[in-house]
């Protein structure tokens, strides 16, 4: 299994390269971009300057830089859906993307795909947002479009990715491993994350805005006359603690992965502070040896918790992005 992680530049590459990463994913804002549409909708799902590189240039260097080193680059165009007036912009970007020798390219998109597929026969990568639940979505983006990569939904269960890696072959499979929980199912959540950087008259502002899933609510009763259900402030706020704390870390999950056959490991935090990246990437490379080294999950597990400190129960399965292996870490240290 590699490590993929979000990548904004190659200020602290091979560092990151060092620790154990081996993939990269990233994307390109520039200006042809920002001054059509702003920052508001994005040509990837992080769609703010925090996350992204600010030219081609910027991004040869980085693809150099990897290759140098043996690693791979994947450019995002993952958005889930464009206007018209956005698809025009695309094929500069693909274009563009493809003359650095970026070595994938992650599109959500079957139309996508379908296209910049058949046009450059580039490498495709199959975004969380292509939404694949199932071994007959796997085997339509592998047969029909190409697809050299699923990037699985944070919602899967570990079960359901045991059967669709193990009955879908010849394909590669990647996994969310590190960062960034989300309460919602990707592919079918159409928030606008740059709605966060942006004021009412357009203009680059920084955090003034949140996106609307993390926004505070309040419930109704249901009829027309909109009144507020009692005690609705305590379902919202716990709704919205929900949102924000939700599963993070599927760490306890690589001794699992390791058998399934998973080809990569996805630490997310194109914007997140680089030393934090270098320790997920330490912990992760720990997490990836060690499945090579233990005879069983108890023992896996146990480490895992040790190296991670001193955590409840209750902490990790509220973080866990594949909850019910702390059943199975529970049932095996009783015994049964």
């Amino acid at each position: 299994m590699k490590i993929c992680v979000g990548l904004k530049d190659s200020i602290r590459m091979e560092e990151y390269i060092k620790a154990g990463a081996e993939e990269f994913y990233c994307g390109v804002v520039d200006s042809e971009w920002i001054n059509r549409f702003g920052y508001a909708t994005g040509i990837n799902r992080r769609p703010w300057p925090s996350s992204n590189m600010s030219s081609f240039e910027e991004l040869k260097r980085v693809v150099k830089k990897a290759h140098s080193f043996s690693c791979k680059v994947y450019f995002t165009i993952n958005e889930h859906c464009y206007t018209n007036e956005q698809l025009s912009l695309l094929e500069y970007y693909v274009k563009n993307a493809l003359e650095t020798g970026i070595d994938s390219i992650i599109f959500a998109d079957p139309g996508l795909i379908k296209y910049f597929y058949e046009k450059y026969q580039c490498g495709v990568h199959l975004s969380t947002g292509g939404s694949v639940f199932n071994k007959w979505a796997a085997e339509f983006f592998r047969d029909s479009l190409k697809v050299s990569r699923i990037i699985m939904p944070r919602e899967v269960t570990l079960n359901e990715i045991r059967k669709i890696s193990t009955e879908v072959e010849n394909v590669e499979y990647e996994v969310f491993i590190l960062n960034e929980g989300c309460i919602n199912i990707d592919g079918f959540c159409n928030h606008l994350h740059g709605i966060n950087y942006i004021d009412y008259d357009g203009q680059l502002k920084n955090g003034e805005y949140s996106v609307g899933c993390m926004l505070k609510y309040d419930l109704l009763d249901g009829r027309i006359s909109g009144t507020r259900i009692d005690k609705s402030s305590n379902i919202t706020d716990k709704l919205y603690n929900a949102a924000s704390k939700c599963g993070s870390c599927g760490a306890c999950a690589i001794y699992y992965f390791k058998k399934y056959g998973i080809s990569s490991l996805k630490l997310v935090g194109r914007s997140t502070d680089r030393d934090k990246i270098i320790h997920d990437i330490q912990f992760i490379k720990y997490a990836i040896d060690l499945s090579n080294e233990v005879e069983n999950f108890q023992e896996f597990s146990q480490k895992i918790r040790e190296y991670k400190g001193d955590r409840t129960m209750e902490k990790c399965k509220q973080m866990c992005y594949y909850p019910e292996i702390l059943t199975q870490f529970e049932l095996e240290r009783s015994g049964v």
